[in-house]
């Protein structure tokens, strides 16, 4: 069976007594699913270490992924996170969130450069796209999928709708992930369509660490389906 991924991306919400008592609350809680779900947090970058090293010292079967990584190698680029130096604490890289591209005009030059740092640092990606037409899906190791009218609106892309999108593009090979709105409410529709999705990138879902254990749960369940 393939590995499911389910990334919770918490974008600049929680600080890091939150993000403490959120690691807390989690490992009370955490059962390891039966099924090969990977489970992986995207903290922001002045927690990554922390998240890092609390998740070794209770071993956790969790990996880390940065929100972002610098274009530049390691240098004179005050504020930046270069992958060289975030490697040695992250597993992947979130790369093209879609307001990343919109907030801070990240373009398609700007975003291969990351790629390559992150491939010259053995930092797997998370390539976010908009559209399955994007140049760059080539070069990423996991493609997640984020349709405009689905971002901070509340509204998912229904299950259907995403895959007649995806039954045009059928040459991605990659892992192909879904991230736009995703609730309890609206998860356990994507496997009603065989093989539709192998992962899901959450955002609000996953600030709450009981719902993000929810919705862990529905997918193993779904999964065995």
């Amino acid at each position: 069976m393939k590995e499911f991924y389910i990334i919770a991306n918490w974008k600049a919400k929680l600080n890091l007594s939150e993000t403490a008592s959120w690691l807390n609350d989690f490992k009370k809680q955490f059962k390891q699913p039966k099924n090969k779900i990977k489970i992986i947090l995207a903290p922001t970058a002045t927690a990554l270490f922390y998240v890092s090293k609390y998740c070794k010292q209770n071993s956790l079967d969790i990996e880390i992924s940065s929100q972002d990584v610098s274009r530049f190698a390691k240098g004179a680029y005050t504020g930046e996170s270069p992958a060289e130096i975030i490697k040695d604490f992250v597993n992947y890289s979130i790369i093209g969130h879609s307001e990343r591209r919109r907030l801070f005009n990240e373009t398609t030059p700007i975003l291969s450069d990351k790629l390559k740092q992150c491939r010259l640092n053995n930092i797997r990606t998370i390539y976010c796209i908009e559209n399955l037409e994007d140049e760059l899906i080539s070069e990423a190791d996991l493609i997640a999928f984020e349709p405009k009218s689905a971002i901070g609106t509340g509204n998912n892309l229904e299950p259907e709708k995403l895959h007649q999108i995806k039954k045009t593009h059928n040459q991605i090979k990659k892992p192909f992930l879904y991230g736009g709105s995703i609730s309890l409410e609206n998860i356990e529709g994507y496997f009603k369509i065989k093989g539709l999705v192998d992962g899901f990138l959450i955002s609000s879902a996953s600030k709450d660490p009981i719902k993000f254990l929810s919705a862990i749960d529905l997918i193993d369940k779904a999964l065995d389906k």
